[in-house]
Order: C-alpha cells, then sequence, then structure tokens
C-alpha cells in the first residue's frame, strides 16, 4: 500500500500541470464572480456556496478523463494488474492522493475565497464540513467515469454524461445544509444524507472501478 501511494504520488508530482489547471479553473472561476455580481453583500453571501460546490464539481470533472487514462497508455495499468496484487489497493491509493493534491488545497484556500464574498466563518465552516464529507464522493465517481471510458477516444464528452446525473444529490443536499445553518436551522440531517451517499460510494463505487478496468483492459 505504501509502495502504491508513493508511485501514485509521484505520478501527481511528475504531471503536475494537470493537476494545477483545474485548481486555476475553480480559482479564477470563484474570484470572477464577485467581481461580475458586484459589490452587494447580501447576494454575495447568498451565492456563495453554490458558486464555491459548482466549481469544485467542474474542477473534478475537468481533471476526471486523464485519471486512469495515462496508466492505461502507458501500460503500467496493465502490468499492475498483471501482477497479483489486490485491484483495490491502487483504487485506494489514486483516491488518497488525489484527494491529497486536488481537494486538500481547495480546502486550505477556502478562507481566502470566502473573504471575497464576505462570509461569516461559521458559514465558511459549514462549506467546507460539506466538502470534506461530499468531495470524495464527486472524485470516487469521477474515478469511475474514468474507468469506464478508458477503451474510448476522446470520452470526455462521454464520461461527463455518465457521471454528471450522480452529482446531482450530493450537490442539492451539501447546498441545503449551507443555507438551512445559515437560515438559523438544523441541518444535521442534510449532513446525513451526505454522510450516507459517501458511505454508499465507498462501499460500491471501488468495486466498479476495479469492474471497469478489468472490462477495459479485456477489450485492448
Amino acid at each position: 500500500m505504501k509502495a502504491l501511494i508513493k508511485k501514485e504520488w509521484l505520478l501527481a508530482i511528475r504531471r503536475l500541470n494537470e493537476i494545477l489547471q483545474p485548481i486555476f479553473f475553480l480559482a479564477i472561476l470563484i474570484t470572477l464572480f464577485p467581481i461580475a455580481v458586484g459589490t452587494d453583500k447580501q447576494l454575495l453571501q447568498k451565492i456563495a456556496a453554490g458558486i464555491i460546490w459548482v466549481a469544485v464539481l467542474l474542477s473534478v470533472l475537468l481533471s476526471s478523463e486523464k485519471l486512469y487514462k495515462n496508466d492505461y497508455e502507458d501500460g503500467s495499468l496493465e502490468q499492475l494488474y498483471l501482477s497479483g496484487h489486490s485491484p483495490m489497493l491502487s483504487v485506494v491509493a489514486k483516491f488518497i492522493v488525489r484527494w491529497i493534491v486536488q481537494i486538500l488545497p481547495i480546502l486550505v484556500a477556502l478562507p481566502f475565497f470566502a473573504l471575497l464574498y464576505e462570509l461569516p466563518m461559521t458559514i465558511t465552516g459549514q462549506i467546507a464540513l460539506t466538502l470534506l464529507i461530499g468531495s470524495p464522493s464527486l472524485l470516487l465517481l469521477a474515478m469511475l467515469g474514468s474507468a469506464i471510458t478508458l477503451s474510448v477516444t476522446r470520452g470526455g464528452l462521454l464520461l461527463i454524461l455518465i457521471i454528471l446525473p450522480f452529482y446531482i444529490p450530493t450537490l442539492i443536499f451539501a447546498l441545503s445544509a449551507v443555507t438551512a445553518y445559515a437560515d438559523g436551522f438544523s441541518n444535521i440531517g442534510q449532513l446525513s444524507i451526505l454522510g450516507a451517499i459517501l458511505m454508499v460510494m465507498v462501499t460500491v463505487v471501488p468495486f466498479g472501478i476495479v469492474a471497469a478496468i478489468k472490462v477495459s483492459l479485456s477489450e485492448s
């Protein structure tokens, strides 16, 4: 497991431009909205959570096609599956490294984004909490979409069409949780549903990723 995590980490560092591009896109999108909307404090605070969440969703989608594509094209993915090691370990290792390099920087930069929208620290904390619970679901689905479209040439659009509908429940309950908290109501129910979605994803999606990769390798 340590070797796989080290391998994924080194690959992520070597392909840093592929990771930074979606993050820069997210930062630009979040930064431009206050400039476009204006200085209406109440409006900015009202739309902030939605903009941040949609930006995170789009940044994950932008990077999803390359999650397994490079490993598939250079043959390292096939060698890994032929080595006799558990394919599930490689899925877990890629997920851990991708979450660290793609989602963690967003959480670190969140206080800065909150300043642009003049968000109170309590609301910023709720957005961070929903991202902490919901972002793994987005990333796991992106990995599944990448695995399904491995053998498809230029399958980016197909990948988006496959996984985007599954993003909607996470997006809805994450924004509902932030809105409920901002309005002074309890958001335990929404957070619990986000956690339940995450549990389903963690339980089911990795097996789908392994199966999809095996099918793609058998067709190659």
